[in-house]
């Protein structure tokens, strides 16, 4: 949300793709994203810049390994850092940017698995809110 307040020309594009696949005024279900794309890239965007955990699952080395020239001894605890993949100057061309066209088309819909588990969750203790303002 922060992200599209900070950027209106997203917001923009983003309500103007809506308008133009539904109308003004019709619901939405969770089927009808696929006919989504920039609202699609948008989401990809916010996971990119703001993963919902920044630290993937701690992981024990089951043996001793060589990665891109570290040494991991067996037992180890590895960490993935999601938060810096996603703002790595080497994957992403301007990585502390939001720009939602970097990611379009990159992925297909079959390539992507977004199957729920159960898993852990917190609530904010205060839904977030977009409050005008009018200057």
């Amino acid at each position: 949300m922060t992200e599209l307040l900070r950027n209106p020309q997203v917001l923009f594009t983003a309500k103007k793709e809506l308008k133009q696949t539904f109308g003004k005024g019709n619901p939405i279900e969770e089927s009808d994203i696929d006919h989504l794309p920039y609202l699609q890239a948008i989401i990809k965007e916010v996971f990119r810049m703001y993963p919902p955990a920044p630290l993937l699952v701690p992981r024990r080395a089951e043996s001793d390994a060589d990665i891109s020239g570290f040494k991991v001894p067996m037992d180890s605890q590895l960490l993935v850092n999601v938060w810096a993949i996603g703002r790595d100057p080497r994957i992403w061309e301007n990585p502390n940017s939001f720009i939602p066209r970097d990611i379009l088309g990159e992925i297909s819909p079959n390539e992507l698995n977004i199957n729920e588990k159960f898993g852990l969750t917190l609530k904010k203790a205060k839904p977030l809110q977009a409050i005008s303002v009018l200057a």
